[in-house]
């Protein structure tokens, strides 16, 4: 091989390491953007409740809103339908809250009362929500918001779903 060929080939591999260098150090300064976006807009959220401590009237959220959420993983998503309708279909890790035994539910009053709480039902239409939302107010629950677009509007986006009555405990 002659040293002009040595000279290109080596000049070809310092210009792919250069290009590497700077796609992987514009891909972490991205990430790391992203990430800080993420952070912004559940911050931003969660200032809506202005102080958890004193009784405060219910929250809607939108859809982008309660994605958010649900991807951060800071919030309990109940599902204030029956729970046939549960067992249908629901958003992915809800738990079943029908609101008419909202009150009566041992692993929804074994929950802290600050923690950060989305209700639902089937969509804008549909009351059981604001119902829930209202008794969860009643058990001192200071951070609840509803998520006004239901199941509907989520299954539209084509957010992650799941069917089955297996109802998940409820992290604390």
């Amino acid at each position: 091989m002659s040293r002009v060929e040595k000279i290109g080939i080596l000049s070809i591999v310092v210009i792919v390491a250069a290009f590497g260098i700077y796609f992987y150090t514009t891909i972490q300064a991205d990430s790391r953007e992203l990430m800080e976006a993420k952070e912004k807009k559940v911050s931003t959220i969660l200032e809506k409740v202005t102080n958890p401590t004193s009784k405060v009237p219910v929250k809607y959220i939108t859809l982008e809103e309660a994605y958010t959420l649900y991807v951060s993983g800071d919030a309990l998503f109940l599902d204030a339908r029956p729970e046939q309708d549960y067992g249908y279909m629901h958003i992915a890790g809800a738990m079943s809250c029908p609101y008419t035994i909202a009150k009566q539910l041992k692993p929804i009053l074994e929950l802290d009362r600050n923690r950060l709480i989305v209700v639902y039902c089937s969509s804008n239409s549909c009351p059981m929500a604001e119902v829930l939302a209202t008794r969860l107010d009643e058990l001192l629950f200071r951070r609840v918001y509803i998520f006004s677009g239901g199941l509907k509007e989520w299954y539209n986006a084509k957010y992650p779903l799941e069917r089955g009555l297996e109802v998940p405990l409820p992290k604390t």
